[in-house]
């Protein structure tokens, strides 16, 4: 019988439980952007196709592990784009502004945010865990937004402290021919454009 691409008989394990023969394989899948996690398939195999002997128990074993694998990594690839790219409108009150921005993307730990309204150009990031930001889905969780809302809340603050700081901000800009620096380094390469009515 001739193997398929990437299957072998070391990959596939068989024992037998309870009278029944049962079979596991584990696989690395990608996870997240850059990082790996072992994928488990174990099932036990019928008695109609245990009856058949060892070429239709493994037969049964490949394709159902094949079909298995490739449906966790079809989900695993769309969860790794809508990761890379979610481009997801999020918006809440504060201080008597409605502030609008996106979660552009989440990257191993890192949830990043950008500011549209009513500063633009503002981005920031924070820490946390992808799996907690979207799970096993294409969705963020309830904590991601709220994690995203108060990313647009301190990116506020901050355009409202380069705003009030402006002439300062350009003085520093000109003296370092061009680049935009504060001494905690927050604001370096910022375009913050006031877009407030």
């Amino acid at each position: 019988m001739k193997r398929r691409r990437g299957m072998n008989k070391q990959q596939i394990k068989y024992y037998e439980k309870d009278g029944k023969i049962e079979f596991s394989c584990e696989k690395l899948l990608p996870h997240d952007v850059g990082s790996m996690h072992s994928f488990i398939i174990s099932d036990v195999v019928p008695d109609e196709t245990q009856k058949l002997g060892v070429e239709a128990i493994r037969k049964y074993a490949e394709n159902l592990v094949e079909r298995k694998f490739s449906e966790e990594k079809t989900l695993v690839l769309d969860k790794i784009r809508f990761l890379q790219n979610p481009d997801f409108s999020i918006e809440t009150e504060y201080d008597g502004k409605r502030l609008k921005g996106r979660i552009t993307m989440v990257r191993g730990p890192m949830l990043t945010v950008r500011l549209e309204y009513p500063y633009k150009g503002v981005s920031s990031v924070t820490g946390g865990r992808s799996d907690v930001f979207v799970g096993n889905t294409t969705a963020f969780t309830e904590g991601a937004i709220l994690a995203a809302e108060k990313l647009l809340i301190d990116l506020y603050e901050r355009g409202k402290y380069e705003e009030k700081n402006k002439e300062i901000f350009d003085s520093v800009e000109k003296l370092n021919g061009g680049k935009r620096y504060s001494e905690s380094g927050k604001f370096g390469l910022m375009d913050i454009l006031s877009q407030i009515k």
